[in-house]
């Protein structure tokens, strides 16, 4: 994909300009980020995908191990489950999960 003209015109080039301005892809519908899938799927998936994800592992492990997390003005409300748009979501106008790190 990331080789093809018709969306991405010169794409041997280093072009950083073509990502200015909010672009559109070829259709002039969707924005060009839709058109980056540098992770890929099948044989030709990124080397870099497990390393990447062992990287996320580590360091979250890291925050947990090294220091306290303490709720912070957070209820059960807050996490549930409420909206199905594509992906689950917790209530409108929900902050999310806050803490406190100590």
């Amino acid at each position: 994909m990331h080789m093809n003209e018709s969306i991405f015109p010169s794409p041997t080039a280093f072009l950083p300009d073509r990502w200015l301005g909010s672009p559109k892809g070829p259709s002039g519908l969707r924005p060009l980020s839709s058109y980056m899938v540098a992770f890929s799927r099948g044989a030709r998936n990124c080397l870099g995908l497990n390393l990447a994800w062992m990287e996320l592992y580590v360091g979250l492990a890291t925050i947990f191990r090294r220091h306290d997390l303490e709720l912070f003005e957070t209820s059960r409300e807050d996490v549930d489950f409420i909206v199905d748009l594509a992906k689950p979501m917790p209530k409108w106008g929900s902050k999310g999960v806050r803490v406190v790190v100590k």
